[in-house]
C-alpha cells in the first residue's frame, strides 16, 4: 500500500512540475498579451525569454518586444544583443527592437554595440536599426558603409531613410558623384537619386541605366518632381544644352515605346512637355485611348497643357466613350481647363447622378472653372448631409484659401466624426477657440474606440486654451476615453496628469473575442485570401509569423463579409490603392482598434499593410504598394503580399468595388 501512495505521490509531482512549464500555446499567449497591453516591465520579459526551450520561442519574445517600442526595455534588448549564446537570428530582431523605439535612447543603446565585431548579417540589421532613430551625423557612418560590397544595399537604404528626416541635396549630390555608385547602384542608389534634387546628376544616371526598369522609374519620378516644381529652372538648364535635350527626348521616347513598366512610362509622360516634340505630342495622344488608366489621366493633363484644339478633341472622344464614373470626371477637369462653357454644362448634366464618389469627383472638376455660378454651386454642397461630399467641398475651398469660420463651424455642426475632426483640426491650426463646455461634450458625446481621432482633436484644442485643466476636466478626460491608445497624446498634451508608456492592458478586452491571445494561438491560420474585383481576382499571402494578429483580423473580417461591397477610396498612382473603409471617406473602421505589428519586411510591389492613423490605431483599412516603398518599413504594419493579380490593382481607380474577400481553406 505504501508502494502505490508512493508511486501515486510521484506522479502526482511530475503532473503538477509539467504544469508549472507552459505549453508552446500559453507561451505564446503570455508574450501575445505583454505585447498587445504594451508591457513596459522588463521583469515580466526577462521571466518569459529565461523560459524559452528554443531560438524560435526566443524569437517569438524579442520580436514582440520589438512591436512594443517601449524605451523601458531597452535594457533586455542590449543584455539580449551582448548574450554570448545568443542566436543570430535573435540578435538581429533585438537590433531591429532597438530601432523602433525611435527615441534618442535606442540610439544610444545601438551606438554602444561594437559595430565591427558584429557579423555581416548583424551589421546589416545594425544598419537599418540605426537609420530608424538616426541623427544627422549618422549619414557619414553610412555613407562609410557603401565601400563594403555585402552592406552597400543596406547602407544606401539607410542613407534614403535618414535622407527623409533631413533632407540635404547636396549630401546626396555628392554620394551620387562617386563613379562606383553610378556603375553598381541598383534601384536603391536610384532611390537616393530621386531625393538629391540635381537634375544633372539624375540625368546622367539615367543615360547609363540599362535594362533596370526600378532604377529607371525612379530616376525618371526625379527628374519629374524637379521639372514640375521648378520648370523655370529646368528649361533654362535644357536651353543651355546642360542636360542635353535631344538626348532626353530619345530616352523618352524609348521608355513610351518599348516595354518599360507603366510606372516609367507614368512619369515619361509627365516629361514631355520638358522637350516640347511634336512626334512625342502624337505618340502621347494614343495613351488617352490605352487600358491603363494612370496613363490615360496623365496623356490628357499633358495634351491639355500643350494643344487646346487636339486636347479638346480627344477629350470629347474619350468622354462619349467612357464609362468609369472617376476617368469622366477627370477628363471634365481637363476640359473644363480649355472648354469652361462645355465642361460647365455636362457638369451640371453628370451632378444627378447617385455615386457619391463620382459626384465629389465632378465638384473637383468643377472646381476648374473660375465662374461665380461654379463656386456657388460647390458651396452648396456643404450644406448637404453627406459627410464624404462636405469633405471635398472643404478640400476645394481650403485650395481657393476661401474658407471661413462660418464654413468650418457648419461641418462642426455635423453629426459625422470625420467632419466634426477635420473642423477641430482646423480651428486649432488656427488658434481658434470654442467654449470648454462644448469641447467636453464632444469628447463626451464620441467615446467609442473609433471616435479616438475626434477626442485626439479635441485634446489638442483643450491644451491650447488651458494650460492647468481643473479636476472636472481631467476626469472627464480619463473617464470618456475612446480607447487607451488615446493615453499616449493625453501624456504629451498634459504630462502633469497622465504618465507616458503607461500600460494599456484593458485593450485586450476591447478585441474581439476571436482576436485575444489565446484563441489567436490555438486557432487555424489560412495561407491565402483572394479579393475579387471587376478586373479579376488579387491573391494575397498571408504572412502569420510577421503580423499574426493583423492576419487573424483580416480574416475574421472577411469571414464575416465585412469587406464585400466597399470601395478602394484611395488611390494614387505608383504609391498605393486603400480599401477597407465602411464609411468610403478614409475615416471609418471595425468597432474596435487593433495594435501595430511594425516588421522589419521591406515594402515592395505587391505588399500589403494596415493603414493607420497613428501606432496602434489598426482596424479594416488595407493597401497594397504600386512600387518599393522603403520609408514605410517598420511605420507600418506589412501582413501580405500580392502573389497573383498585379495586373488587376494597376488598374484600380477610386470609386471602384470590392466585390468580395474570400479566404482560401489551406492551412499553414
Amino acid at each position: 500500500m505504501k508502494i502505490l501512495w508512493s508511486f501515486l505521490i510521484i506522479i502526482f509531482l511530475i503532473i503538477a512540475g509539467c504544469k508549472k512549464q507552459p505549453t508552446g500555446h500559453e507561451l505564446y499567449s503570455r508574450v501575445k498579451k505583454l505585447e498587445y497591453t504594451r508591457d513596459r516591465n522588463p521583469a515580466h520579459w526577462r521571466n518569459l525569454y529565461a523560459g524559452a526551450k528554443n531560438e524560435h520561442e526566443k524569437w517569438q519574445i524579442v520580436d514582440a518586444i520589438s512591436k512594443t517600442r517601449l524605451a523601458a526595455l531597452l535594457p533586455v534588448l542590449a543584455d539580449i544583443v551582448s548574450e554570448k549564446d545568443a542566436a543570430d537570428s535573435v540578435k538581429s530582431v533585438a537590433l531591429f527592437a532597438m530601432g523602433q523605439v525611435r527615441q534618442n535612447a535606442g540610439r544610444d543603446y545601438l551606438l554602444k554595440v561594437p559595430f565591427d565585431s558584429l557579423s555581416p548579417k548583424l551589421q546589416k540589421a545594425y544598419l537599418f536599426a540605426l537609420s530608424r532613430c538616426c541623427q544627422k551625423s549618422d549619414r557619414l557612418f553610412f555613407s562609410r558603409q557603401l565601400q563594403n560590397k555585402e552592406l552597400r544595399e543596406e547602407a544606401e537604404l539607410a542613407l534614403a531613410h535618414c535622407g527623409r528626416k533631413y533632407h540635404d541635396p547636396a549630401f546626396y549630390s555628392k554620394l551620387l558623384s562617386d563613379s562606383l555608385l553610378v556603375a553598381e547602384g541598383g534601384w536603391q542608389i536610384a532611390y537616393l537619386a530621386s531625393r538629391a534634387g540635381d537634375p544633372q546628376a539624375l540625368f546622367d544616371l539615367l543615360a547609363k541605366v540599362q535594362n533596370n526598369s526600378s532604377a529607371e522609374k525612379y530616376l525618371l519620378k526625379g527628374l519629374t518632381k524637379w521639372f514640375t516644381t521648378q520648370k523655370a529652372k529646368f528649361n533654362q538648364a535644357l536651353s543651355a544644352d546642360s542636360l542635353n535635350r535631344e538626348t532626353l527626348n530619345q530616352i523618352i521616347k524609348t521608355v513610351l515605346t518599348q516595354k518599360s513598366s507603366w510606372l516609367s512610362r507614368l512619369y515619361a509622360l509627365q516629361l514631355v512637355p520638358a522637350v516640347s516634340d511634336s512626334e512625342l505630342t502624337e505618340l502621347t495622344s494614343k495613351f488617352c485611348f490605352q487600358q491603363n488608366p494612370h496613363l490615360k489621366i496623365a496623356a490628357f493633363k499633358f495634351l491639355t497643357e500643350m494643344n487646346d484644339s487636339l486636347a479638346a478633341a480627344n477629350l470629347m472622344t474619350a468622354l462619349g466613350k467612357e464609362k468609369k464614373p472617376y476617368l469622366r470626371a477627370k477628363i471634365l477637369a481637363d476640359l473644363a481647363l480649355i472648354r469652361p462653357v462645355r465642361a460647365y454644362r455636362l457638369i451640371m448634366q453628370d451632378l444627378g447622378t447617385d455615386d457619391r464618389y463620382y459626384k465629389a469627383a465632378i465638384l473637383e472638376a468643377l472646381s476648374n472653372i473660375k465662374t461665380r455660378n461654379a463656386r456657388r454651386t460647390i458651396r452648396q454642397y456643404l450644406q448637404v448631409e453627406e459627410p464624404f461630399l462636405q469633405l471635398t467641398v472643404f478640400e476645394i475651398l481650403k485650395k481657393w484659401k476661401q474658407l471661413t469660420t462660418k464654413d468650418v463651424k457648419k461641418l462642426l455642426s455635423s453629426r459625422d466624426m470625420a467632419c466634426k475632426t477635420t473642423a477641430l483640426e482646423w480651428l486649432a491650426k488656427r488658434k481658434k477657440r470654442l467654449p470648454q463646455e462644448e469641447l467636453l461634450n464632444i469628447y463626451r458625446s464620441y467615446s467609442k474606440p473609433g471616435d479616438f481621432e475626434l477626442q485626439r482633436a479635441v485634446v489638442k484644442m483643450l491644451a491650447q486654451q488651458t494650460e492647468q485643466p481643473d479636476s472636472g476636466v481631467i476626469r472627464v478626460l480619463k473617464d470618456y476615453r475612446a480607447h487607451p491608445v488615446l493615453q499616449s497624446t493625453l501624456a504629451k498634451f498634459f504630462p502633469a496628469y497622465f504618465k507616458d508608456e503607461a500600460s494599456n492592458g484593458d485593450v485586450v478586452e476591447l478585441l474581439p473575442a476571436a482576436l485575444r491571445p489565446d484563441s489567436l494561438a490555438a486557432g487555424q491560420r489560412a495561407k491565402y485570401a483572394v479579393i475579387e474585383t471587376e478586373y479579376g481576382n488579387v491573391r494575397l499571402e498571408l504572412l502569420w509569423e510577421k503580423a499574426p494578429l493583423t492576419c487573424r483580423n483580416f480574416v475574421y473580417l472577411a469571414k464575416k463579409h465585412f469587406y464585400d461591397g466597399l470601395v478602394f477610396h484611395r488611390v494614387i498612382p505608383d504609391f498605393v490603392v486603400q480599401g477597407g473603409d465602411p464609411d468610403g471617406t478614409g475615416w471609418g473602421g471595425p468597432p474596435y482598434l487593433i495594435p501595430s505589428e511594425d516588421n522589419n519586411v521591406p515594402f515592395t510591389r505587391g505588399s500589403v499593410g494596415m493603414a493607420t492613423s497613428g501606432f496602434d490605431t489598426g482596424g479594416s483599412q488595407f493597401f497594397i504598394c504600386h512600387s518599393p516603398q522603403p520609408h514605410l518599413t517598420a511605420n507600418y504594419t506589412l501582413f501580405a503580399r500580392v502573389v497573383e493579380g498585379m495586373e488587376a490593382v494597376d488598374r484600380i481607380l477610386p470609386g471602384d468595388v470590392i466585390k468580395s474577400i474570400k479566404i482560401e481553406k489551406s492551412k499553414m
